[in-house]
């Protein structure tokens, strides 16, 4: 199994910790409003790079991991998907689709 670089497993925690500041910057919603649930997938998307050198093969295995600290430290949540890599390396996938739950709050 091959697992994303440091730098994209960082992106990764920036998009993370600003999806999950965003909403708490936002004003209580009035009474009449209709609550809709918070979204639990996010969509995330990368060039796919083996370490080896060899050409990315055409579906990959991909860990994406989330740390509270920006090196060293245990992940809070990971996820590992099979993901289409394109001709030139891009993949994209959903985060959080690999459970029932999606991503944790």
């Amino acid at each position: 199994m091959r697992i994303l670089s440091s730098r994209i497993v960082c992106l990764v925690m920036i998009m993370w910790v600003a999806f999950m500041t965003g909403g708490h910057a936002q004003q209580a919603p009035q009474a009449s409003s209709v609550l809709s649930p918070v979204p639990r997938l996010m969509w995330f998307g990368g060039t796919f790079r083996p370490t080896n050198g060899l050409p990315a093969a055409p579906t990959e295995t991909i860990t994406i991991s989330v740390y509270r600290e920006r090196e060293g430290g245990d992940a809070i949540w990971r996820e590992t998907q099979q993901v289409a890599i394109g001709a030139d390396g891009r993949y994209s996938l959903l985060m959080g689709s690999t459970t029932a739950e999606g991503l944790p709050l």
